[in-house]
């Protein structure tokens, strides 16, 4: 007979001896049963592995400063040797302000591009980070699982409208329970109007997470008539007046309408939290707006749905119980079918990746931090690299005072701490830098990667902790080497000057090769980027995207008002209107060709659409609006489709719809944008729906120079008209593009910085190994003179090293750009370019060029001066 897992597995030994080691023992036992038991409960819902990290993350996040034990050092820290040692260090910055004002930004910088990519990692670390933890344990979610028609399966994070009422009334383990959902409107006010998404939730929401107010009282959102706003929100409306007890009228599906009084102001939440929302109503409202019985079970209205029980440990078998409803759900809904309920502690680390969040925020994948990690690592390396390179070089000028010291009795590990000490100073300065910077930084990511995720949104104390952390790894990289070299010399050769320094040791040609090669790689990356982006301009889509505009509209009456006054306007060409259109609103269904059933792209539209968007008809004929049977019994299909049923002439073919048979009329040529952009054409069916459904309207203009200007008379014809709705509209061009050119925006900006950034720390790594190399060799250099070498001769001889060195660098960048360039672009896209010699080439040579130019100009110096001067002292 197995055993269960609650005798296989226990909770890890390390974590448990961490935990006593540092909590305080009055609190230690009472934490530690109660984590145990957490275990227990998460390792009945998930695996082993998954149980003991959630065990390691609920220990780190017990370890708050007022539990942590006060510990008594175990040897008395000598102040005043670490204040002489802080003095030197002082005395050594202000002698080498060049050098330290190279480190200071180079480091500061380093460590700030660590920070941004903290910040992937901190918004799923710190999510609902704004709610008081305790304060929701005993909440858990529900997530629904199921298979559509074709057998595919989904889950969602929500569950039908009726079940979280019913559910509660019928288990005692369930207390209370808020459903929450969003959906569009428009805010109107005396002077124009605005869409926003206003969500909805039960009365029960605010008193299941207490969010902080910033202005009212949570008692007012127990009617229905109060509305609540987020902080940014009540700012657009009311400015800086007390919005509280204000009058708001919103809009919603044409004509519905809510005349609300305002109740509350919410203090900012984060973009790292469940609810994102600008506004919240009682879920009443929401069941009379849309006219919706309270036990409508269909799946098609399905808020996410939140539970308190009285102990988190009845999930399990509530989940169990919910299994009684699923009848009910497929019963209401045909369309494929609910197989299972889970419930889900709200705080749970873990979530299934392919989870509909619904009308919820999830944490987010760890693509992100997976690649830009990776990157502010490689700078950060870059910087330690420079740092531990000048440091070395510097020793030259220290060699007496290292000598001496040691002549007078400081041991090994003093010297070992002084020059320690010195790194750690010089990544303090730095991280005062960094800290400014990363202000800067942080908001130009999020202003052009779109995501509204702030610095200010993170933990300020997780901040510090983690550049403490990037410190600390700094100062072991760079601070380790140079303070054990300088440690290690004999003090009779440093006090007698016999000490000869060589000039560019294996460690630190070993470290401008990884500094110069990482530097490559950069390079190849922007320009293999850059190349691919120019790639995906020059895909075909199918039609004329760049001389299309879209504009929203509500149904027919919005589509009378407009379409004459546009065709109007002597740059117009076309217009046609849509439900579904290229690049938006458009939907997977079943369609029935012969006894095959296939799941095809579905797109309703309307009057002259596909005309308007100049999609080559390839047989048969368009829709037409006059033609009342098209919009019952025609359909459209393109090429794919064709290729996919096998149809060979399709034209008055019948195929079957929701169970409505349907003719082929036409069939036009494939088109993509960025929903398709899976190198595969995708089959698409075309319907044409009725005038009330319109939700856009297509403009076609003679030429793209004029799109700017049909745009800017639309808003004015559009306000005229309709005075208080918002005006949208897009370029088609945009649409179709996606968020492809915020990504290119983006990482150009990235891989450009990275670049610079790069290479400017190697140069200045490698002037200082030059500048040590000469120094070195000064006296050569002056008797190669005398004896008739010319300054080119001398040049190409000192040169030769970092020739080597450079070449070798070249060659691993060569070979590791094309490698970070495929990992970054095959996530993004399906379909791309091979990298080619191009790149390589680029990046190589223009690296190559600036690190010899860099060597060149400093043994130039020396090489052009006065042999005399160099030969003086013989």
């Amino acid at each position: 007979m197995e055993k269960p897992k609650k005798e296989l597995y226990h909770p890890p030994k390390q974590a448990q001896r961490f935990l006593l080691y540092f909590l305080k023992e009055e609190i230690a036992e009472e934490v530690q049963g109660d984590l145990d038991e957490m275990f227990y409960y998460r390792l009945e819902k998930s695996s082993p592995f998954k149980a003991r990290i959630d065990y390691w993350f609920q220990v780190a996040n017990y370890l708050k400063p007022f539990a942590i034990r006060h510990f008594q050092p175990l040897h008395p820290i000598n102040f005043a040797m670490y204040r002489h040692f802080i003095k030197i260090s002082l005395r050594q910055f202000a002698k080498n302000k060049v050098y330290l004002l190279v480190n200071t930004l180079g480091l500061g910088i380093a460590l700030a591009c660590c920070i941004v990519a903290y910040m992937f990692f901190a918004f799923n670390f710190e999510f609902d980070r704004v709610l008081d933890s305790q304060a929701v344990e005993d909440i858990v979610k529900v997530h629904a699982f199921g298979q559509d028609q074709g057998g595919e399966e989904w889950g969602i994070v929500g569950a039908p409208l009726a079940l979280g009422p019913t559910a509660t009334a019928d288990f005692a383990g369930i207390q209370r329970q808020t459903r929450f959902l969003k959906t569009g409107g428009h805010v109107l006010t005396n002077s124009e109007g605005f869409q926003t998404y206003v969500a909805f939730a039960d009365t029960a929401f605010f008193d299941l997470f207490p969010y902080p107010l910033q202005r009212g009282d949570y008692q007012r959102f127990k009617e229905n008539n109060y509305i609540f706003l987020a902080e940014k929100m009540a700012q657009k409306l009311f400015a800086d007046q007390n919005p509280i007890g204000k009058s708001l009228r919103i809009q919603f599906d044409r004509e519905k309408y809510l005349d609300l009084i305002v109740g509350g102001v919410l203090q900012h939440i984060p973009a790292n939290s469940t609810f994102n929302m600008e506004a919240i109503i009682p879920f009443e409202n929401y069941l009379n707006l849309f006219q919706l019985s309270p036990s409508y079970w269909g799946g098609k209205r399905m808020p996410s749905t939140f539970f308190e029980l009285s102990s988190p440990s009845l999930a399990g078998e509530i989940s169990k119980q919910l299994d009684r409803y699923l009848p009910l759900r497929n019963e209401a809904e045909t369309d494929g079918k609910a197989t299972a309920y889970e419930l889900e502690p709200f705080l749970s680390y873990f979530t299934t990746e392919d989870l509909n969040q619904n009308y919820i925020s999830l944490r987010i994948n760890s693509f992100g931090f997976l690649m830009f990690a990776p990157l502010a690592f490689m700078i950060l390396l870059i910087a330690c690299f420079n740092l531990t390179n000048i440091s070395i070089a510097t020793t030259a000028r220290r060699v007496k005072e290292i000598g001496v010291r040691k002549a007078i009795g400081a041991a090994r590990k003093q010297i070992f701490t002084q020059f320690l000490l010195e790194i750690v100073l010089s990544l303090l300065i730095s991280s005062i830098f960094a800290y400014f910077i990363s202000q800067v930084l942080a908001a130009e990511f999020t202003s052009i990667s779109g995501w509204n995720f702030r610095l200010e949104d993170m933990s300020t104390l997780n901040i510090i902790l983690t550049l403490i952390f990037f410190l600390f790894v700094s100062a072991i990289v760079a601070g380790t080497y140079p303070a054990w070299y300088n440690s290690r010399l004999k003090p009779a050769a440093l006090v007698k000057g016999t000490f000869k320094q060589k000039g560019t040791g294996w460690f630190s040609r070993t470290l401008i090769c990884l500094q110069f090669s990482l530097s490559v790689c950069f390079l190849i990356t922007g320009v293999y980027v850059y190349q691919n982006f120019s790639f995906q301009d020059e895909l075909d889509f199918g039609y004329k995207k760049e001389n299309l505009l879209t504009l929203s509209i509500e149904g027919e009456k919005d589509y009378n008002v407009m379409k004459p006054i546009l065709q109007s306007y002597p740059e117009v060409v076309s217009v046609g209107a849509t439900a579904s259109h290229v690049g938006m609103n458009y939907y997977r269904d079943f369609v029935k060709v012969g006894n095959n059933e296939l799941k095809m792209w579905t797109m309703q539209v309307g009057d002259n659409y596909l005309e308007t968007m100049e999609i080559p008809l390839v047989a048969g004929r368009y829709f037409h609006e006059s033609l009342e049977f098209d919009r019952k019994s025609s359909v459209i299909v393109n090429r794919e489709f064709l290729r996919k049923t096998g149809l060979k002439f399709p034209v008055e073919v019948a195929i079957e719809w929701e169970g409505v048979p349907r003719k082929v009329v036409g069939v036009v040529d494939n088109h993509i944008d960025y929903m398709q952009r899976t190198g595969k054409p995708e089959p698409f069916l075309y319907l044409p729906t009725h005038p009330e459904a319109y939700k856009a309207l297509v403009v076609n203009t003679s030429s793209v120079h004029s799109l700017p200007e049909v745009q800017t008379r639309m808003r004015e014809s559009w306000k005229k008209q309709f005075p208080l709705r918002p005006f949208n509209s897009q370029f088609q061009d945009e649409i179709a593009s996606g968020n492809d050119q915020v990504v290119r925006i983006a990482l150009n900006k990235i891989f450009l910085f990275l670049t610079a950034l790069g290479s400017l720390l190697s140069l200045s790594g490698i002037f200082a190994l030059a500048t040590l190399n000469v120094s070195k060799r000064t006296k050569e250099i002056g008797i190669r003179k005398i004896m008739g070498a010319n300054v080119n001769h001398i040049v190409g001889l000192v040169n030769r090293e970092f020739v080597y060195i450079l070449s070798i660098a070249v060659g691993l960048g060569a070979f590791g750009g094309p490698f970070l360039s495929k990992q970054i672009i095959s996530s993004l896209y399906d379909v791309f370019p091979p990298s080619g010699v191009l790149p390589v080439l680029i990046g190589g040579i223009i690296i190559f060029a600036i690190g010899l130019g860099t060597t060149s100009l400093t043994i130039l110096r020396t090489a052009v001066a006065n042999p005399v001067d160099s030969l003086r002292s013989e």
